[in-house]
């Protein structure tokens, strides 16, 4: 992933300027800084999230230039970000969720029977119970559930660059 003199804004304020970065694959970097310096800002931009506008530089993933992608064209590349607090989703499954996701960002079908026992699977990685996967997602999980299913998603989903905006090891 290459970043190179990024500057992110939100409307007409800058938020974010002549940021570059460099990370080869496999690689892992953490950013770190006090509240309110833009962390969350450069996860949110990258990912795509309309209100964190791109105004200068550019942002590129595995040579595939993402600096003016959809949010769904960067998830395609490859880009996933694990929010602060996960939102709950009321009425979806995580079932449902992982399946729509899978067919949009890989562009390949799989049965609800393969995905459900692919699922199965990853929440048996972490310590998760299967029933989860029918569940609502996030809908009154605690802190450290949300967090687990973000790892199902990922295990499922198998982004090459993923962002966690500021995890908690405790959880």
């Amino acid at each position: 992933m290459q970043i190179d003199k990024l500057a992110i804004a939100i409307g007409q304020t800058l938020i974010i300027q002549e940021f570059s970065l460099s990370v080869a694959p496999g690689a892992v970097h953490v950013i770190m800084g006090p509240n309110g310096s833009g962390k969350s800002s450069l996860a949110n931009a990258l990912a795509g999230h309309p209100h964190y506008v791109i105004t200068k530089g550019e942002f590129i993933a595995d040579g595939v230039r993402l600096t003016q992608s959809s949010p769904c064209e960067r998830a395609r590349a490859g880009i996933f970000l694990a929010c602060q607090q996960p939102v709950s989703l009321p009425g979806v499954s995580l079932l449902m969720l992982l399946t729509e996701s899978y067919r949009a960002i890989k562009k390949k079908d799989m049965t609800l029977l393969q995905m459900r026992e692919n699922i199965v699977h990853a929440l048996g990685q972490l310590g998760l119970d299967s029933s989860f996967v029918d569940r609502s997602v996030n809908d009154g999980f605690s802190g450290g559930e949300k967090k687990r299913l973000e790892m199902v998603q990922l295990l499922i989903l198998k982004p090459s660059i993923i962002i966690l905006d500021e995890i908690d090891p405790t959880r």
